[in-house]
């Protein structure tokens, strides 16, 4: 028996995604940036202040729940 995987992609354009989705995603990637030793390279949120990724952190807390 074969152990094969396949892979389907598939191209979206990001206004297909629920906004809560985008909400959480753009909440993972600042505790990402904020907490993991190596965070992905992020141009945005490298521009911030600390000050400020813990302000918008808190904000997407508050939305998401």
């Amino acid at each position: 028996m074969s152990n094969r995987k396949w892979e389907i992609t598939k191209t979206v354009n990001v206004s297909e995604f629920d906004t809560g989705i985008l909400v959480l995603e753009l909440f993972n990637r600042v505790i990402d940036h904020m907490e993991d030793p190596e965070p992905k390279h992020d141009l945005f949120l490298e521009q911030l202040t600390p000050c400020e990724k813990l302000q918008l952190k808190e904000e997407l807390r508050k939305l998401i729940g």
